[in-house]
């Protein structure tokens, strides 16, 4: 629906061009009027006042000067050749990304918003007989509220029409609008006034003020805009060099980062790309349907993380074009645009902030915001650095010896302070499938290098605010925080596919290692940590060791009493 509109604008957008050029004839002093304007519109153009959904600018100005001095013929002619030049200059510098239709739909919305406003006002003045500099203010001001009306009209329709859904009104910043309404009608009216008292040379000095005034006006509010964001960003994450809880605090973030960055799926990531083989998020905001799994970002020879791991912010604009990074399945469907920030400590990349959206994040990126993006990526290097330390502080007291997992005395400790807290979480329980044998058949030094090997394969497999712990034996837990019981079953089935692939040599001989595990969570499944992890271990023997091993469950399944 939202291309047919568009294809219809452009038709008809062309058509009103063609059918006005045709009236189009200038003497030379004319012609020269009229390329100084367009190349002066051309010029502030470049340098856009972005004000929430509109922009201020002084371009409208000299719509209204064109259509004032020349007709509506010849402001048709100069809006259709100004707009298009605009759009392919700001192409060219890369301050907008190529989008044919869109380029061409707004072209056109504008040559039609000029004709209709240029033939309303050409009826209401054959009708109405009002002194010279009165009716010349009167058209001026009709002509340019028309304009940003019908702009509006246009914008909201289309928007509409993308989105599938109403686009309010609200979006608008009116006051805004209405200041740019006043400021354009009198600049418009003192242009013509100045062409009749002094002639060519005045109007092209004072076209040359206009952009000298729209250029630091530019200047100001790019400074300003920022200046504002950093101030936003830095109360959003102050919270985060503090002690407490990282999940908790991830979580807040992307929460609050959408009121700065207009995105569509956000996820931030901290990892050790050294001992880890792929990195899940610890925390991600998505507007679509998408697991944990669709997240997930190989550590390993991926052709993304080459990127991520230079260190540097990466912006793709295009990411179905861009042959530097490499997106699939679902997350390639709701979102066009992408940034990687990386999260450095001591010049190693430990972490990554990644953004998706769609093109309100375009035109956000175009704003040059790298400035914003460092400062995040300062904080955030802060928060990991403040909870490392906060780990090393507890861990030589809450680690298994030979693992290298947390120990019981921690995982009972965790678990109980989430149920207090009434925090969601899920937990898995692995075994080590017949582990009894590799003992008995191998000895037990090769039954403690099979505990090390799953171990390790585990801690290089989680989030860096999951809890790995030793639950006694062979027995092995992961208690994930604030993870739903279908995405824990994700990293959980991930885990065991890694095992049951891997390789563990005992002298020339391969020793074959898979695990079971049962998934449970918190509320779903049990109201105190004993209930939860009794379902847990109640799926884990019910429905994987009494039915093959070498399988991951999620209760309830299919439970035998």
């Amino acid at each position: 629906m939202n291309k047919r509109f568009r294809y219809f604008i452009l038709l008809l957008g062309f058509i009103v061009f063609i059918s006005s050029s045709l009236k189009f004839n200038l003497s030379f002093n004319y012609n020269f009027v009229f390329w100084s304007a367009v190349i002066s519109a051309v010029i502030m153009d470049w340098s856009l006042l972005y004000v929430g959904e509109f922009n201020v600018e002084f371009t409208e100005t000299i719509t209204v000067f064109i259509y004032l001095f020349f007709g509506v013929y010849v402001a048709v002619v100069y809006e259709f050749i100004y707009t298009l030049l605009g759009f392919l200059i700001g192409y060219i510098t890369g301050k907008r990304e190529f989008n044919l239709l869109r380029y061409l739909f707004n072209v056109s919305m504008f040559t039609i918003i000029t004709f209709i406003s240029g033939r309303f006002v050409e009826i209401l003045r054959y009708n109405i007989k009002l002194p010279y500099i009165t009716m010349l203010i009167f058209s001026a001001l009709t002509f340019d509220f028309i304009f940003l009306v019908l702009n509006i009209l246009f914008l909201t329709i289309d928007k509409s029409l993308e989105q599938n859904k109403f686009f309010s009104f609200k979006n608008y910043d009116f006051p805004i609008l209405s200041l740019n309404l006043i400021i354009s009608t009198t600049l418009s009216v003192v242009l013509y006034v100045i062409h009749g008292a002094i002639g060519l040379v005045g109007l092209i000095l004072v076209f040359g003020v206009l952009i000298i005034i729209h250029y630091a006006l530019y200047l100001y509010n790019k400074i300003n805009f920022k200046t504002s964001l950093i101030k936003r960003l830095l109360i959003t994450t102050e919270d985060l060099i503090r002690h407490g809880d990282l999940k908790e605090k991830c979580d807040y973030l992307l929460l609050h980062l959408k009121e700065i960055i207009p995105y569509e799926i956000a996820s931030l990531y901290f990892f050790d790309a050294k001992n880890e083989d792929v990195s899940y998020p610890i925390s991600y905001y998505s507007n679509c349907e998408l697991d944990i799994g669709d997240l997930s970002i190989s550590l390993k020879n991926g052709i993304t993380f080459n990127i991520i791991k230079k260190g540097d912010i990466y912006i793709s604009k295009n990411i179905k074009k861009d042959g530097k990074i490499k997106i699939t399945g679902k997350l390639l469907d709701p979102i066009d645009a992408a940034v990687f920030v990386p999260i450095k400590i001591n010049s190693e990349v430990r972490g990554l902030i990644f953004v998706g959206g769609k093109s309100n994040l375009v035109d956000f990126l175009s704003q040059d915001i790298n400035d914003i993006l460092n400062i995040l990526s300062s904080q955030m290097s802060l928060a990991l650095l403040n909870y490392d330390y906060m780990l090393s502080i507890k861990k030589e007291a809450e680690t298994d010896v030979l693992t290298g997992l947390g120990n019981r005395r921690l995982f009972d400790r965790e678990i109980q302070n989430l149920v207090k807290l009434k925090n969601r979480f899920s937990l898995v329980i692995y075994d080590i499938d017949d582990f009894k044998n590799v003992n008995d058949t191998y000895g037990h030094i090769v039954g403690d290098e099979v505990l090390k090997h799953v171990s390790g394969i585990i801690k290089r497999s989680i989030r860096k605010t999951d809890i790995p712990c030793r639950y006694g034996g062979e027995e092995l837990v992961i208690l994930f925080k604030d993870l739903s019981k279908e995405d824990a079953f994700v990293i959980s089935e991930r885990i065991r596919r890694q095992i049951e692939a891997s390789q563990l040599f005992v002298g020339n001989k391969i020793v074959r290692v898979t695990v079971s595990g049962g998934v449970a969570s918190f509320p779903d499944d049990g109201h105190n940590a004993k209930e939860i992890i009794e379902k847990a271990d109640l799926i884990l023997y019910n429905e994987c060791k009494n039915k093959g091993k070498n399988r991951v469950c999620i209760y309830p399944g299919i439970v035998q009493s």
